[in-house]
């Protein structure tokens, strides 16, 4: 059966991720194409409070999957039991956070499935989906359609709005966890040393307030007092010095509204015009020149045309 399936990201907590919300709005948009029904999978060691939240989005059913083992997210225990809900589907959804761009592609590779990742678009053509992804570090589009009877893909948050509750209640669910392999248990979640703010974390954020580098040592001083006029729901965000890796003289003339580099584009292509121009004035005296001596025949005259075509060619034999 024709189905959509979205994979829920939980909190720490157990609370539900708003970066959830965007995959929803993405399978809303591809519903008509699939056919079938919306369902929702939620994974963890407590489901209740986020199935619950899901309830009001217009799914057919919210499917639970919950056990101690799923406490902490770990790719070995969870990708198993996506693969056994995943059944009956025809395409796979979640959001292309850290935990959907580490889950999913092993989903896919279990399902033996096609996997577009990142979207930041989806449309119908022909009766198929076709997936918008950025390429080039986002300056450009491509669109890209898949074959596989399952499909499976990440959803940009930035690029889809929220969806909206859409009233009632979804019924609920419960699956058991599907068994694991062998590489489970091999793995171990140790722990996380995140750094604790009183701030919502920048996905979850309704307003981001984005500082660079030019604040330097007073980043804090100045974008503190901003995010906390923007309201409890505020977050702030340090441009990290990796993000733009091209000279430093580059990034000026990019703020100047100019290129440098395109002097030396300029430069090189004056120098193959001034080489274009030497040949030509070699095949205006109609002689071809190697290391600058005519070619001429034993008899020591100047070839025609067509006897320096043909020395060319032996001499290149």
């Amino acid at each position: 059966m024709a189905n959509v399936l979205v994979v829920a990201e939980l909190a720490e907590d157990g609370k539900l991720r708003k970066s959830t919300l965007s995959a929803i709005t993405f399978a809303r948009q591809a519903l008509p194409a699939v056919g079938g029904s919306l369902n929702i999978l939620v994974l963890g060691a407590s489901t209740a409070a986020a199935a619950a939240e899901l309830g009001g989005f217009g799914a057919a059913k919210i499917i639970t999957v919950e056990d101690a083992s799923l406490a902490k997210y770990t790719a070995e225990h969870y990708a198993p039991s996506v693969v056994a809900a995943a059944q009956g589907h025809s395409l796979v959804l979640a959001t292309a956070s850290s935990y959907g761009k580490d889950l999913l592609p092993r989903v896919a590779a279990r399902l033996d499935a096609a996997f577009a990742g990142d979207c930041a678009g989806v449309a119908v053509d022909g009766g198929k989906l076709v997936y918008k992804r950025p390429m080039f570090a986002g300056n450009a589009y491509g669109y890209c359609t898949l074959e596989t009877p399952i499909q499976v893909a990440t959803v940009r948050q930035s690029e889809f709005t929220p969806a909206e509750p859409s009233g009632g209640t979804s019924p609920v669910e419960k699956a058991a966890k599907a068994a694991v392999g062998a590489a489970a248990a091999r793995v171990e979640f140790v722990g996380l040393e995140a750094v604790k703010s009183a701030r919502p974390e920048l996905g979850e954020a309704k307003v981001v307030v984005s500082g660079g580098r030019a604040l330097k040592e007073k980043f804090n001083e100045v974008m503190e007092p901003l995010a906390d006029a923007a309201g409890p729901d505020g977050g702030a965000k340090r441009v990290g010095e990796r993000q733009d890796r091209r000279p430093a003289a580059v990034r000026r003339g990019r703020y100047l509204g100019r290129n440098p580099a395109h002097r030396r584009d300029e430069e090189l292509e004056g120098h193959r015009r001034d080489q274009q121009g030497r040949r030509r004035a070699d095949l205006r005296d109609r002689r071809l020149r190697h290391r600058r001596r005519p070619v001429r025949d034993r008899a020591g005259t100047d070839r025609g045309a067509g006897q320096e075509i043909m020395a060319a060619l032996d001499f290149r034999l």
